[in-house]
């Protein structure tokens, strides 16, 4: 018997773990948390600015797909959906870097604490949308691949922030 989608994506995901904990680590270890938390402010900027328009563009992209495909109708619902919920996280992070300007306030932290709250119902919201499609392989080595590297970007990202980020100075 196959595993479900989600429990094979989870154990793809899994081998990236230690990495991403590693850099997520480094990222966050320094003696000088405003310019770190700064770079990381910048950094994810432009990673929250271009998720809606992504996911708009997928869901119209599924809303394109033949109506035969099974996969088409619950993917174009699950990413307009999701670009709804993202939608604004941009401006709160710019809100936040307008607020670490003047130190690092409880204010400065909105982006990081709102998504905290938001987002956990994300992974299950997705690992049952996945285990509701009747994925292909070859579309369930594809939905892994493209996890496997975004998470990798991620860690790529912590890793250069980890580097740069304590090398810079106040703005």
């Amino acid at each position: 018997m196959t595993a479900p989608a989600s429990a094979a994506l989870h154990a793809k995901l899994s081998l990236l773990a230690p990495a991403l904990g590693s850099a997520s680590t480094d990222l966050w270890r320094t003696a000088a948390p405003r310019p770190r938390y700064l770079a990381y402010l910048r950094g994810m900027y432009d990673v929250l600015r271009a998720s809606v328009p992504l996911l708009e563009r997928a869901a119209r992209r599924c809303a394109e797909l033949p109506p035969g495909d099974p996969t088409a109708a619950p993917l174009a619902r699950y990413y307009a959906r999701h670009a709804e919920e993202e939608r604004g996280h941009d401006i709160w992070l710019l809100e936040d870097l307008a607020a670490a300007a003047t130190g690092l306030p409880v204010a400065a932290f909105r982006t990081v604490r709102e998504h905290a709250a938001l987002d956990g119902g994300h992974l299950a919201d997705l690992a049952e949308l996945l285990d509701a499609l009747p994925l292909t392989p070859g579309q369930q080595a594809a939905v892994g691949a493209n996890a496997i590297r975004s998470a990798d970007l991620l860690i790529q990202l912590f890793r250069r922030l980890a580097r740069t980020g304590s090398s810079q100075g106040e703005p």
